[in-house]
This record gives C-alpha cells, sequence and structure tokens, in this order.
C-alpha cells in the first residue's frame, strides 16, 4: 500500500463527484493498492474492501473519526468520537472463498457479496429487490434432493440462514455498534457506511485545500502546483499571516 499525495487525491476526489460509491472506492484503492488488478479489487468481499479502506483513511486522516447521528426517537443530534480500531473485526478471509450451507436435503454453494455485485443494484432503489439481485449473483449453485433450483424456489428460512452465514464470514462487511440517546434513553444499533463517511471526508478536505489554494494564489500569485509541493505547516502559516 502506498500513501496517496495530496495532487492525486484531489484528483480521486473530482473524478468521485460524478461516479457511483463503488467507483470511487475502487478508483482509491487502485491507486492506493497498484499491485492489485482490477479484477483483483473488484473481487474482494466488501468485509475485504472496507478493511483496506480503514487503513487508508488511518494514513490520510489519523486514527480519530467525527461522527454525528440522528437518535431515530426522538431526533437529537448525537456527536461522538471513535477510533478506526473501535471498527476492525479481526478476520482472515481466503479471496473468493466458496461457502457451502446444507439443510432439509438443500445443498448451497455461494460466495460473499463484493463490489461487482454493488454494481449490480446501482439505481435500484427497491431494498429487497436489490438484495435479491445480490444474492442471487452470489449463489452459485443451489440443489434440493439432488435436483438444481433457483434462489426464487428456497425456503425463507434457508435465504436467512445463508445470509447469516455471508454476514460470519465476512464480519467486516457490516460494521455495527450500539448507541444510547443521553436525552430520550433510546437504545439501538447502527451501521457505520465506510465508503460514504470516508468520501464524505474527503469532499470537505478538498473543498478547504481549494479555498486555501485560491487564498495564497490570489495572494501571492503562486500556481496550484506550488503551493500544493508546500508543506501543510508551512502553508498554513502562510494563510494565518494572509489573514493578519
Amino acid at each position: 500500500m502506498s500513501a496517496l499525495s495530496v495532487p492525486i487525491l484531489l484528483d480521486l476526489w473530482e473524478r468521485g463527484l460524478v461516479q457511483q460509491p463503488f467507483e470511487w472506492a475502487m478508483a482509491l484503492l487502485s491507486s492506493a493498492y497498484p499491485g492489485l488488478g482490477e479484477q483483483e479489487l473488484f473481487n474482494l468481499s466488501i468485509g475485504q474492501r472496507n478493511t483496506y479502506l480503514l487503513t487508508l483513511r488511518e494514513w490520510a486522516f489519523g486514527t480519530k473519526l467525527a461522527c454525528q447521528v440522528s437518535c431515530p426517537r426522538c431526533q437529537k443530534l448525537l456527536e461522538m468520537t471513535l477510533n478506526t480500531n473501535d471498527l476492525k473485526v479481526s478476520t482472515n478471509i481466503e479471496h473468493n472463498p466458496v461457502l457451502l450451507l446444507e439443510r432439509d436435503e438443500y445443498e448451497l454453494r455461494f460466495r460473499l457479496p463484493n463490489s461487482r455485485d454493488l454494481a449490480l443494484i446501482t439505481g435500484i432503489n427497491d431494498i429487497p429487490l436489490a438484495r435479491q439481485q445480490i444474492l442471487a449473483a452470489c449463489l452459485l449453485e443451489a440443489w434440493y434432493k439432488k435436483q438444481p433450483c433457483s434462489i426464487e424456489a428456497l425456503p425463507t428460512e434457508l435465504v436467512q440462514a445463508m445470509i447469516e452465514q455471508m454476514e460470519q464470514a465476512d464480519p467486516q462487511a457490516d460494521m455495527q455498534f450500539d448507541l444510547a440517546c443521553p436525552a430520550c434513553q433510546h437504545q439501538w444499533e447502527t451501521s457505520f457506511d465506510m465508503v460514504s463517511f470516508f468520501w464524505r471526508e474527503i469532499d470537505r478536505w478538498a473543498r478547504q485545500t481549494l479555498r486555501d489554494i485560491h487564498t495564497l494564489a490570489a495572494a501571492y500569485g503562486w500556481h496550484e502546483a506550488e503551493i500544493l509541493r508546500l508543506s501543510p505547516l508551512r502553508r498554513q502559516l502562510y494563510l494565518n499571516m494572509v489573514n493578519q
């Protein structure tokens, strides 16, 4: 893995403005992990992708994550600080593992969801339909009494067992933590969307960086590349002098 320079990160941000979330995540990882090919990146499980993004986020902005969430009962806005270590799950997943499930004369072979599956459901707002399409893509083989069958023919409880086995095999895919509202005492569980959170951070950082470039360029006549070559400390010192 290689740390992303400021110019590269700005370029990724600019491209990400017109990309879908899974495309932005893949572009980011492709730049940070040049040794991984496009096919290998797309075949990473969602949990593996999140693990890579967590590490990259630490390199870009550190281990502290400032989060906000609204209480679903009283709508109070809660602010908290998490650590990336709070979100990491100890896991050792082989690439493209095949999972097996045998129950009630059914035999299933399936794999974990990946970014390629997320690409298939882009634009689908019907959550049950999107989930069905992902499961269908992940189901490699399904047999009942030695006869092939489709995912539509599987009992609901068997599909749920398949989902639960996926979650157990790839725990970093759905990062959840417990919350309690100090105002109304409501307790609930929420999920942490690594891609969306990281993108919002980069978006705020990029826009602030461009404002700083504009300020220094207007004050000193420097070009963008010259300003970006300054260390963060020297850039801030110049900004402080401009704003005096």
